[in-house]
């Protein structure tokens, strides 16, 4: 090795089980030691370099990193999840803006193909509309039957739509799908939460 350049440590150890956490960045980088063990290894006796705090909501880790934060006072950098994985979130949050553009796309070419169906049908029951007429049948009666049925078909379809994305939002959370690309995405298996407000 040239000079100034770090040796790195090797020791020989004995794997005595294998873990599976689900990230994969994780499973891919990190081993467990007994601490006594760790602590000669790298030379810090009855020292630790990082102490891990699980919550029982994953959605506490700010508060609860806020009040270690104010027992400790300074020397020390509490980090929540989300900060220690921000590039993950910040792509997660690019992708739902996406996601959300493709909906708003989706919705407006569903409105115009019920559109387009309902003006056809117009078309086809031209005939049918004159003989309403003849028989004493207003404008407004005859638009009243054309409103219901697009609402009908609106409704129904809405209806339908919700139910089968949450079945299948169940499916996926139930199943415990395996997650394509784990070295990119970093968890094992494909996430889904239904999102109430979103679905209302």
């Amino acid at each position: 090795a040239r000079p100034g350049a770090l040796i790195p440590m090797m020791r020989n150890f004995v794997v005595i089980d294998i873990y599976d956490s689900g990230m994969y960045v994780y499973d891919n980088a990190y081993a467990f030691l007994p601490l006594d063990i760790a602590q000669r290894l790298y030379r810090v006796e009855g020292e630790v370099n990082r102490i891990e705090v699980l919550t029982e909501d994953a959605e506490l880790a700010n508060d609860v990193r806020n009040q270690i934060l104010r027992k400790l006072r300074f020397g020390f950098f509490p980090k929540t999840w989300m900060e220690m994985h921000l590039d993950l979130f910040d792509a997660m949050k690019m992708e739902k803006r996406v996601t959300f553009i493709i909906e708003v796309l989706i919705i407006v070419v569903a409105a115009f193909g019920i559109a387009s169906t309902l003006i056809m049908m117009v078309m086809e029951k031209t005939k049918d509309i004159g003989i309403l007429k003849t028989m004493g049948a207003t404008k407004g009666s005859i638009r009243y039957i054309f409103i219901i049925e697009g609402s009908v078909i609106g409704i129904f379809g809405s209806m339908l739509g919700t139910l089968l994305g949450l079945a299948l939002c169940w499916a996926i959370e139930s199943w415990n799908i395996p997650m394509p690309y784990t070295e990119v995405y970093q968890i094992s298996t494909l996430p889904a939460k239904i999102n109430w407000g979103f679905v209302a």
